[in-house]
């Protein structure tokens, strides 16, 4: 009896542990939920879902030409000068501050690209960058360049544990970014170090012409996802934001890499789901089960062991990263400035 009491009270040490971190009340969205969700899109909003996850390019293309930038730059302008100020202050101190950086880590026409030339769009869009920028980095960093010596300067030991990296891109030609949430915790990285790893990452991708308008796929490792370690409704909040509104790429597919069907996740997903934008959810796909399995359930969005970090049994190694850490490096030398991006993200 005293050792069922003992074990009772420990069950209940451990939800008290927990419940200020997930609480098993908290809103959440249930599978009839997301289906009238799914039944209320449009036909051509469908036809994008569908796109985005598998990877499929339908739209036309628009010319760059020198008429429609300079059209498409002075109707950005207008838009811009639209904004509320409470969204735009965080990009007109930036312009005090730092005009050049604005212009080189922030053109209006990575944006642009981002949002298919849709001006209003593209205008909001940077205003986030700015305003979710500063709220990562500080006012310390975020007027810095994004470089490792620059704004990541204090984080280049969570870089090298390749917590968050990028991979080779995708068999359509999109970024392909890695996140493992089972390492992103202290006293490996803490919060904000993990999200301004997520921003500097992205922010590396968008530096590709391709990316900025093909966008990229994020691969999730949850293997092993324990509620009091790694549950945080906070950064769940912030990277969602980061991901959707606020970089010169969109996200086309989350894809969380799970161990068992029934495990945490099924408590946790329902959660997440509800606490994310939108965008994000629709874009949710879970693959539960081996390496191999998991491996096989990705193949029809485009994603092969080559996109596969070898935490999860892919072929992109530890040494891949650091080679592609390497070249990097050499990249942000001032005299390196010309090497490509897109060779950068080959991870060779």
């Amino acid at each position: 009896c005293k050792r069922k009491r003992h074990s009772a009270e420990l069950y209940f040490l451990l939800i008290e542990s927990i419940m200020p971190v997930f609480s098993f009340t908290a809103p959440h969205i249930t599978p009839e939920e997301e289906e009238r969700e799914r039944s209320t899109l449009s036909e051509e909003m469908k036809m994008e879902l569908h796109d985005d996850l598998y990877g499929h390019r339908h739209d036309l293309e628009l010319l760059e030409t020198d008429q429609l930038v300079g059209g498409k730059l002075a109707e950005f302008e207008r838009e811009l000068s639209q904004i509320p100020a409470p969204l735009l202050k965080d990009y007109k101190e930036a312009m005090e501050r730092a005009p050049e950086l604005v212009q080189t880590e922030s053109n209006p026409l990575k944006f642009l690209r981002c949002e298919k030339y849709d001006a209003a769009k593209a205008a909001r869009r940077m205003s986030m960058y700015w305003k979710t920028r500063r709220k990562c980095f500080g006012d310390d960093r975020a007027f810095l360049p994004m470089k490792l010596h620059g704004a990541m300067k204090d984080d280049i030991c969570v870089v090298e544990s390749a917590i968050v990296s990028i991979l080779p891109n995708d068999m359509n030609g999109r970024g392909v970014l890695f996140f493992d949430r089972i390492r992103a915790i202290p006293p490996m990285a803490d919060r904000d170090a993990v999200l301004r790893c997520i921003f500097f990452m992205i922010h590396i991708m968008s530096e590709d012409m391709d990316i900025q308008k093909s966008g990229y796929v994020c691969l999730n490792n949850i293997k092993g996802y324990d509620l009091y370690k790694h549950f945080d409704r906070i950064f769940i909040k912030q990277s969602s934001i980061l991901m959707v509104e606020s970089m010169p790429t969109k996200i086309k597919a989350y894809h969380l890499l799970a161990g068992s069907e029934n495990g945490v996740m099924s408590l946790v997903l329902p959660v997440m789901k509800h606490v994310v934008a939108q965008e994000l959810r629709l874009r949710m796909v879970v693959h539960s089960g081996n390496d191999r399995k998991i491996m096989d359930t990705l193949r029809p969005y485009g994603l092969t062991s080559a996109n596969l970090s070898f935490v999860l049994g892919g072929d992109f190694k530890q040494s891949d990263f650091m080679n592609w850490l390497h070249n990097w490096k050499k990249a942000e030398e001032p005299d390196n400035a010309d090497l490509s991006c897109s060779f950068m993200m080959t991870g060779k």
